[in-house]
């Protein structure tokens, strides 16, 4: 599976599974994850056609990502987009460890299970978006029920936020109220890896929440978040997020 950058490129693979044909061994979901710094083949991806490399010699091939297949015992490669919703979304990758001539009958195959397999990833994610609407208008009606049964204030925006990170699974979430008398952000509600932390109130600055209170509209970043926030003036305090 792939994350496009905003340049419309490939910026990152994630492996979701392997088979090893000569052993007949198949891994699911391995988990390991290539950004396009470390691997620059990844930038040749393109949903409107297949690449093909019949030899680790070829120009297009840079030469890092030759050394990085070259570890595999990878001699030759062809990687067969999969498309959904017009964009990019994975890859098929099918490598050999001679050097070889891929023909169109050898990617015909890999191509139709490029498109099945896009097809079922495109259905599970509408099913996905689906179940977390759903969720998302039970964290409402909660909220709304919280908001005419709780008079303590800082009780209430303890359910709020702990409705609103279990709705969208944040490992980080916090409620910032800005006091306009002292200047300052206070944080009465603040979790980290489902833990509560206690952060100290912040001066009205640089970061993300202030951009919010200054301009009073939402801020959506799910790429480039370090990239986008110094775009829009802000800045992270720690690691960026990969979503805020």
């Amino acid at each position: 599976l792939v994350e496009m950058g905003a340049d419309h490129a490939v910026s990152e693979m994630r492996i979701a599974a392997e088979w090893d044909a000569a052993t007949a061994n198949a891994t699911y979901n391995p988990g390991q994850r290539y950004s396009a710094e470390d691997l620059p083949f990844l930038r040749l991806l393109d949903p409107g056609y297949p690449i093909l490399i019949e030899s680790l010699d070829a120009p297009e091939l840079d030469g890092r990502s030759g050394e990085f297949f070259r570890a595999q015992n990878t001699q030759a490669l062809v990687a067969v987009p999969v498309v959904a919703g017009g964009g990019l979304i994975g890859v098929f990758l099918a490598q050999t460890r001679e050097p070889h001539a891929f023909t169109l009958e050898e990617v015909r195959p890999l191509q139709a299970l490029a498109d099945r397999a896009a097809t079922a990833i495109e259905n599970l994610r509408l099913l996905e978006e689906t179940q977390q609407r759903i969720a998302e208008l039970v964290t409402l009606n909660s909220i709304s029920q919280a908001l005419t049964s709780q008079v303590d204030i800082y009780a209430l925006l303890a359910q709020v936020g702990d409705r609103i990170a279990q709705t969208f699974g944040a490992k980080i979430a916090y409620i910032a109220l800005h006091n306009e008398q002292t200047g300052l952000i206070e944080f009465p509600y603040s979790i980290e890896d489902g833990e509560l932390a206690h952060d100290p109130p912040l001066p009205l600055g640089q970061g993300l929440s202030s951009h919010v209170i200054r301009t009073r509209q939402p801020i959506v970043l799910n790429y480039d978040t370090d990239q986008r926030a110094h775009d829009l003036g802000a800045r992270f305090s720690g690691d960026p997020p990969k979503s805020y």
